[in-house]
């Protein structure tokens, strides 16, 4: 198993010795998925970081509005007066 396991890793060292261009797009590749791992971490950090603010905003309407309308206390209309003679 172990003899098996050399002659595999020696054969595919030799194959990517004998094609270095190969192996660069191998490189390149990896290359572009780890930087496109990154970028869609920062985008999800930036969209979680996003969507908490809006949430702290549109809390901080909704309490605004429900103190807005509370009701007024009671108002009661002056007294008439009967104007002097």
């Amino acid at each position: 198993m172990v003899d098996e396991l050399r002659r595999a890793a020696t054969n595919t060292y030799d194959t990517a010795r004998s094609a270095p261009l190969a192996l660069a797009l191998l490189f390149l590749n990896a290359g572009f998925l780890i930087f496109g791992g990154y970028v869609i971490g920062e985008l999800a950090a930036n969209t979680a970081a996003r969507d908490k603010a809006q949430f702290e905003l549109i809390e901080k309407l909704i309490n605004a509005t429900v103190e807005c309308r509370t009701p007024l206390p009671h108002l009661t209309p002056p007294p008439i007066t009967t104007p002097p003679k």
